[in-house]
């Protein structure tokens, strides 16, 4: 008996009708949509900036870790590693740059 996995025999199991739309990978959910060249171009430099913004303060996460490790360890704030502390706001941030994002790349 053999084992493994083989996608052509469980695709073999669903024939897609002919001139179906099945196999695109992606497709707008408003087909009439139409985005413009300076919206898209808006939304990458917004993009951009969030990212390089998140990015340095991980970046400055990973520079205590690697270079100051005892004393990030070690230092409390309120009873609470600073590890910890910075590492939730990093969490907190991420949520932050995406509803940014969100806010900021809307089409007016």
């Amino acid at each position: 008996m053999r084992f493994g996995y083989n996608a052509n025999r469980i695709l073999s199991r669903f024939p897609i009708p002919q001139g179906s739309d099945v196999l695109r990978m992606h497709h707008s959910a408003n087909p009439v949509e139409v985005e413009s060249e300076t919206l898209i171009r808006k939304r990458q430099r917004i993009g951009i900036w969030l990212m390089l913004l998140f990015s340095l303060a991980y970046g400055g996460f990973i520079g205590l870790c690697t270079f100051a490790n005892s004393w990030f360890s070690q230092t409390m704030i309120g009873g609470i590693p600073l590890t910890v502390v910075y590492g939730v706001g990093l969490i907190l941030l991420s949520i932050l740059t995406a509803m940014l994002y969100g806010w900021l790349s809307r089409s007016r």
